[in-house]
């Protein structure tokens, strides 16, 4: 399986702040089959240049990669980013650099409030025009802000891909919002949004087995094709 969203770098953001602790992290996901980790690390425009990130981001990347050289039970690492969402991210030449490895996938986190048209306006023109497979990060929290499944399924028809929490299949106050979310169709993969092994540590394998109880097995293979398709593309 894929994780799609984690904060695993070292000293990257309000993740990981260590080579150890991003070691501790990698030994719980060792024991919960999963075999690649999206490194997902927050980026800001208005804060740093994509440059300056991806220097940063490949630093950290090679001093936990260092350490992890003769671990084979853990995973492998796919440097990308969650970018924060910027009114003109349609038109900045080096956004595509953000993608997970090799692919055109990127991890979008929008506002956090009711997206207008302006808004819906910019992820368009970066999958029609920029033709990026857009990823949308933990999609369930933007459903309090009203934005409804009207404005969801929009997304849906220029190609997004929703990317859900998955401890929003396993806490009792999002769980429903999560299974509902599943049913608007198959363009859904998970990430654990992973910051650390106590208050956020990564957890997958119970999401599986609580989506799999409530739609069966098909349900969680075909989660796991489309996640394989995605980052090989």
């Amino acid at each position: 399986m894929i994780d799609f969203h984690s904060h695993i770098l070292p000293g990257m953001d309000d993740g990981s702040e260590s080579v150890g602790q991003s070691l501790d992290m990698l030994r719980i996901y060792a024991t919960q089959n999963i075999d690649k980790v999206i490194a997902t690390p927050h980026f800001y425009r208005e804060s740093e240049s994509v440059k300056d990130f991806l220097g940063r981001r490949s630093a950290a990347y090679h001093q936990l990669h260092r350490e992890i050289a003769d671990e084979i039970k853990f995973p492998e690492i796919v440097p990308a980013a969650e970018v924060c969402f910027f009114y003109g991210i349609s038109g900045a030449d080096d956004i595509d650099q953000l993608c997970m490895g090799e692919s055109r996938c990127l991890l979008l986190e929008l506002p956090f409030e009711k997206w207008g048209n302006r808004v819906l306006g910019e992820v368009r023109a970066l999958a029609l025009l920029r033709s990026l497979t857009i990823i949308i990060a933990h999609v369930e929290r933007y459903l309090q802000f009203g934005n409804d499944k009207r404005i969801l399924q929009e997304l849906l028809n220029i190609g997004a891909i929703f990317q859900i929490n998955t401890n929003s299949f396993i806490k009792q106050s999002t769980r429903r919002k999560a299974f509902n979310l599943l049913k608007l169709g198959n363009f859904i993969v998970l990430g654990t949004d992973t910051h650390n092994t106590k208050e956020r540590p990564p957890i997958y394998t119970e999401a599986c087995e609580a989506i799999e109880k409530k739609f069966g097995v098909d349900c969680v293979q075909f989660i796991k094709s489309l996640s394989y398709k995605l980052v090989i593309c």
